[in-house]
Formats: structure tokens, C-alpha cells, sequence
């Protein structure tokens, strides 16, 4: 009998060490969304992207249809498909992969379509869709990875850097 009371007093000292007060467990959600997006087909992606990583699918939903209206129309019949699909996403799995569809052809409009004024990064996560990879863009340096959220936030890299003069490696 007198070994169990050590090991009593060690199990009631583990379960209380395990309760916390509720205020610990009310975790607010990371945000990575800045106050405010260029208003253009650019600075829509950014916040849909923004969103993507902070778990927000209702912003990244809004960001889409946003994006629709500032795209070239021609551009949209390309990648509109992509969007509607991500505004009529049930769960975030289904809008990153739209998300992915979408920045594969919006990369490629960039690069050889539009003139562009500041530096873009594209940037490269090889896990995202069971080590599939995938591609975003992003005005940023800084890996925020739109797949993973604060799962894997800095899980990916720079592969290129689009510039008003064309692409260059990073």
C-alpha cells in the first residue's frame, strides 16, 4: 500500500498540471492579413493568398470574387473556373487547391502578359498535396505558405523573382 501512494500523488499531481483555466484554451487564430490590399487583380491574390494562410476561408472566398472583377477579361476566361470553384468551397482543402490551379496560371499571365511594377516572388512548397509541391505568389521575400497555414508557415522557398524587366532565379 505504501507504494501506490507515491505513484497516487504523482498521477493527481499529472492531472492537475493538465487543467488549465479557459482562458488558455481560447487560442485566437494567427492572421497574416495586412490592413490593405492594392485595389487590382495583384493585390486581390495577395489577400486571398494572406487569408489561405491565416485559415480564413471567408476572407479568401471574398478575395476570389474580388479578383474576378479586377482581372483582365480576358485572363478570367482562363482562370475564372478556378476561382469559382475556390468561392464555392465547402473546406479549406478544396479552396488551396484551387488556390494552386489558379497561381500556376496567373504565374504564367504575369510572366509573359503584364507589366509589372514591383517585384513578385514565386515561391514553392514541396509538401503541399501529399509532396506533390505547389506554387504561390507572393509581394514578400518571407515564406508564408498559403497550403499549410501555421501548421507549416515557412515551409517552402523562393524559386524565382518576377521583375518589370522579366524572370530571374533566385
Amino acid at each position: 500500500m505504501k507504494a501506490l501512494l507515491p505513484l497516487l500523488c504523482l498521477s493527481i499531481f499529472s492531472l492537475a498540471s493538465c487543467q488549465s483555466d479557459e482562458s488558455d484554451n481560447e487560442a485566437t487564430p494567427s492572421t497574416y492579413l495586412k490592413d490593405s490590399y492594392s485595389d487590382d487583380d495583384i493585390g486581390q491574390y495577395m489577400m486571398l493568398k494572406d487569408a489561405l494562410v491565416s485559415n480564413n476561408l471567408d476572407v479568401a472566398k471574398e478575395a476570389a470574387s474580388m479578383m474576378q472583377i479586377h482581372l483582365d477579361p480576358e485572363m478570367a476566361e482562363d482562370i475564372n473556373h478556378s476561382l469559382n470553384v475556390l468561392i464555392s468551397s465547402p473546406d479549406m482543402y478544396v479552396a488551396r487547391k484551387s488556390f494552386f490551379l489558379m497561381s500556376e496560371m496567373y504565374f504564367e499571365y504575369l510572366h509573359h502578359e503584364s507589366p509589372l511594377d514591383h517585384e513578385i516572388y514565386l515561391q514553392y512548397c514541396p509538401m503541399a498535396f501529399d509532396n506533390a509541391g505547389a506554387i504561390w505568389l507572393s509581394e514578400d521575400k518571407a515564406i508564408l505558405n498559403p497550403y499549410f497555414g501555421d501548421e507549416m508557415l515557412t515551409c517552402g522557398m523562393t524559386t524565382e523573382v518576377l521583375h518589370s524587366s522579366g524572370v530571374s532565379n533566385e
